[in-house]
């Protein structure tokens, strides 16, 4: 018999364990929140736990590159890292890296600190920053990157006045100062005039229905400042990610970009690859986000850049605004907010869609919601199932169906109109592991607030 001391604390097995190359039957053992073993059945160590994954893939824990809380905020009926973590954990997010929108923004040690604070007392899965790219960050920078900050936001379009639109100017110089350091810099790419004047041309002719939208933030915008932001990278030698692309025009320009060496990377979001603009006519503001849904043929489309491999990784852009939010607002699209809620239906929307209905393999979604982007973000202790990572871990069984409903989430933002509320899916995750802790199972969370950790860059 073998010793206690050999013992792992708890082993998964009879499940299909996703790895970074291909999938295996066999189990996986922890130990002192990491990875421990990867082993046949049969070869599996003594644990104090036994987990049976029978009929389950058993995934990295998720790394979403593009969650929003906002908190601290003067908005107190939106997210906080309460609600969002434990919504993130029900969807298999292990890690949010977190955008900078609070109020006040990520943009120096001091706001860096305040957020720290509030993560430690309330998340339940780990979190991660990203700081802010604005032109109060000017010379703050390296503090931030030493505080841990391992990513830094850029609204080149119109934002908001608690986090304002960078000028050329300014991001220019942002990335020069970042780059010392081998930052990264993400970037919101749309041109802030054309999108700006576009809208308010629709506005006067009194036109506000959700087709509208998209087509007052046509693809030239997001194509010209990709193309832009590409030539500041490279003059600067800074590296570069673009999120949430929603055009599959944007395909050569970052395809010549990676040719020419520039280190680039881009994300998408759920929300491109499974609805379009049938969904914005349909649903109006409640499907409004930014940059905006495109036709049904370049959601298609999309899908074969993600099988061709020339996404990088797929994030949540999980923006929680409430019924109230835009209701508020009667039917002036122009005035609502921007954002489509999802943490918790990230990995079922992609099983559903793209492993049951487009055959990707399992082991590419993983690389593109996990692996990739824990590597990107400078976080390489996350996102794989590798012996000496941290025992982040889902299990999702492939073959459940179920109808998604706001009543059954977690987020604080319950959003009755969401285009997704009524969603028929097959691919549903039972339970999901931090460190090698339940913190989610079957419905419920399975910890206390406070137990996530924050996270920072590994150079």
């Amino acid at each position: 018999m073998k010793s206690s001391k050999s013992k792992a604390d708890t082993v998964i097995c009879n499940g299909l364990l996703v790895l970074e190359n291909g999938t295996m039957e066999g189990a996986l053992a922890i130990k002192d929140g990491k990875i421990a073993a990867i082993t046949t059945h049969e070869c599996a160590p003594e644990a104090n736990r036994v987990i049976d994954a029978r009929g389950m893939a058993v995934m990295p824990g998720l790394v979403d590159p593009h969650s929003h809380i906002w908190e601290p905020t003067h908005y107190p009926e939106r997210e906080d890292y309460l609600t969002g973590s434990q919504a993130a954990a029900a969807g298999g997010i292990t890690t949010m890296i977190e955008m900078p929108l609070s109020v006040p923004p990520v943009t120096n040690r001091d706001a860096f600190t305040y957020k720290e604070g509030i993560v430690e007392k309330k998340t339940v899965v780990d979190v991660a920053f990203w700081g802010a790219l604005t032109e109060k960050s000017t010379g703050h920078y390296a503090e931030l990157n030493e505080c841990g900050c391992v990513a830094y936001k850029v609204f080149i379009p119109y934002a908001s006045p608690d986090y304002p639109h960078t000028p050329d100017y300014a991001l220019l110089k942002s990335m020069e100062e970042i780059s010392q350091f081998n930052g990264l810099v993400g970037v919101h790419a749309e041109n802030a005039d054309i999108i700006h004047n576009k809208q308010k041309e629709f506005e006067a002719k009194g036109i506000f229905n959700g087709a509208a939208h998209e087509q007052a933030r046509p693809e030239i915008a997001e194509l010209e400042a990709i193309s832009r932001v590409i030539l500041f990278a490279e003059y600067t030698g800074c590296r570069l990610h673009i999120c949430h692309l929603s055009t599959v025009k944007a395909r050569t320009l970052i395809r010549q970009a990676k040719e020419r060496g520039v280190d680039v990377t881009v994300e998408t979001c759920p929300h491109y690859l499974v609805l379009d603009t049938g969904d914005l006519e349909k649903h109006g503001g409640f499907a409004k986000c930014n940059p905006p849904l495109r036709s049904p043929e370049n959601r298609e489309q999309l899908w074969a850049m993600l099988k061709a491999g020339e996404f990088d990784m797929i994030g949540t852009d999980h923006t929680p605004y409430t019924d109230n939010d835009r209701l508020k607002h009667g039917n002036n699209i122009w005035k609502m907010p921007p954002g489509i809620g999802g943490m918790d239906l990230m990995l079922p929307l992609m099983i559903d869609e793209g492993y049951h209905k487009r055959g990707i393999a399992l082991e590419q979604l993983a690389q593109l919601m996990a692996t990739q982007p824990a590597k990107r973000f400078g976080l390489p202790h996350k996102g794989t199932l590798k012996p000496g990572c941290d025992a982040d871990i889902t299990l999702v069984d492939l073959n459940q169906e179920w109808t998604y409903s706001w009543r059954n989430s977690f987020a604080k933002a319950k959003c009755t109109h969401s285009p997704f509320e009524g969603r028929k899916l097959k691919g549903k995750v039972m339970e999901t592991l931090v460190r090698g802790a339940t913190v989610y199972r079957n419905g419920e969370i399975r910890v206390n607030p406070g137990f996530g950790q924050l996270n920072k860059r590994h150079s």
